[in-house]
């Protein structure tokens, strides 16, 4: 009787022992999914970042409507001490229906090939 009683408390502990397993695994992978959109959404604030200041800059000596052409896009590289987190592309439009106005866009992609994309845009 003792020996089934042993087998049957090494069979629970076997199968708690694969059930947190399995959810360690499930959790390191929603919080590399995370970690990774936090990275791209970092790349595209950077983008963001750079084409506003630019606009900035332009916009004190043209007037609005000119802005939009006189302004490249931007495109680069996340990176900190080092590391490459991510690549950033950002440009101007022109925004429809508002006078004298446009929308800067911004997209950030975490490297790889499911990594996370981020767009975020500005009027």
């Amino acid at each position: 009787m003792g020996k089934y009683v042993l087998l049957l408390v090494m069979a629970a502990a076997g199968v708690w022992t694969l059930a947190q397993q399995q959810t360690t695994l499930q959790t390191a992978e929603t919080e590399v999914e995370r970690e990774e959109e936090v990275l791209a959404r970092q790349a595209a604030r950077t983008g963001l970042n750079s084409l506003l200041a630019e606009t900035r800059t332009v916009a004190d000596d043209k007037c609005p409507d000119q802005i939009v052409e006189s302004v490249d896009s931007h495109s680069g590289t996340y990176e900190t001490d080092g590391y490459h987190h991510g690549t950033y592309e950002a440009w101007l439009e022109k925004a429809p229906g508002v006078d004298l106005g446009y929308r800067a866009h911004a997209k950030g992609q975490f490297p790889g090939e499911d990594g996370a994309t981020v767009t975020l845009d500005r009027l």
